[in-house]
C-alpha cells in the first residue's frame, strides 16, 4: 500500500480515503478494554458531529485503521484532529491527568440553557435534532466517560501509567477505484487477524454495523 505522510495535505471532495493511526512508539495502548470502549465511543461521537461516511475500521492494541469519505464541510485532516485530540483528553482523563482541562472540555460540550444557538459542537438544523437531544446525547457520553475512569481506577489504581499520545501525524491512502476499495475495506475489517488478536475481536466494523455506509456509487 502507498500512503501520504506529509504535515501539508490537499483533499478533493468526494474521495474516499483508508487512513492509518498509530499510538506513540507503537505502544500497545489498546491491549486495555477500557480504552477500546472509549475509542469506540469517540468514534461515534466523530461520525455524528463532523458527518462522514464509515465504511470500515478496526481497532488494534498500537494503531487503528478507518476507510472513511469526508464530507464539504469537514475534510479529512479537520476529522483526525477532531478524533485523536478528543481521544487523547478523555483517555488521559482516564488515567488521572488532565481533570482541569477534562473538566473544561465537558463544559465546552453542555449546551447553554440560557442560549438558542447551538454549541460549537452541534451541527445545522438540517440534523432536525433540538437543543435537548444534543445535551443528552453528551450527558450520556459524559457518563460513560466518567464510569470508564472510574472502572479504570479500581482495576489499575496501584499502577503508573505514562500519559496516552498519538503519533503526531498519520497515513492515508486515496481509494482509486472499485477493486481498490474492496481490497482496503477488507483489509479494514479483518486487520485483527493479522496481528493475531483473538477471533472474536469486537474492535471491528464487523461488530458495528449502524457505524458502517452499507452502499457506495462509483
Amino acid at each position: 500500500m502507498e500512503y501520504r505522510d506529509s504535515q501539508t495535505r490537499h483533499y478533493d471532495e468526494g474521495q474516499i480515503y483508508f487512513v492509518t493511526c498509530n499510538v506513540k512508539d507503537w505502544a500497545p495502548f489498546f491491549k486495555e478494554k477500557i480504552f477500546c470502549e472509549l475509542f469506540v465511543a469517540e468514534l461515534k461521537l466523530a461520525q455524528e458531529l463532523k458527518e462522514f461516511e464509515l465504511y470500515g475500521f478496526c481497532l488494534n492494541y498500537s494503531h487503528f485503521h478507518l476507510l472513511i469519505k469526508p464530507n464539504q464541510e469537514h475534510d479529512l485532516s479537520k476529522i483526525m484532529q477532531f478524533l485523536k485530540r478528543n481521544f487523547s483528553r478523555c483517555a488521559n482523563f482516564i488515567l488521572g491527568y488532565n481533570n482541569d482541562e477534562l473538566k473544561q472540555y465537558v463544559e465546552m460540550l453542555k449546551v447553554s440553557e440560557s442560549d438558542n444557538n447551538y454549541c460549537r459542537f452541534q451541527k445545522p438544523q438540517r440534523l432536525q435534532k433540538t437543543q435537548e437531544n444534543y445535551k443528552k446525547e453528551f450527558q450520556e457520553f459524559n457518563k460513560k466517560l466518567l464510569n470508564l475512569h472510574h472502572q479504570f481506577i479500581q482495576k489499575h489504581s496501584n499502577r503508573n501509567i505514562p500519559k496516552f499520545h498519538w503519533q503526531k501525524s498519520f497515513r492515508d491512502h486515496v481509494i482509486r477505484d472499485r477493486k481498490d476499495f474492496e481490497n482496503h475495506h477488507q483489509y479494514a475489517m479483518y486487520n485483527f487477524l493479522k496481528h493475531n488478536l483473538p477471533q472474536d475481536w469486537p474492535y471491528t466494523s464487523l461488530n458495528y454495523p449502524a457505524m458502517i455506509t452499507l452502499e457506495i456509487m462509483w
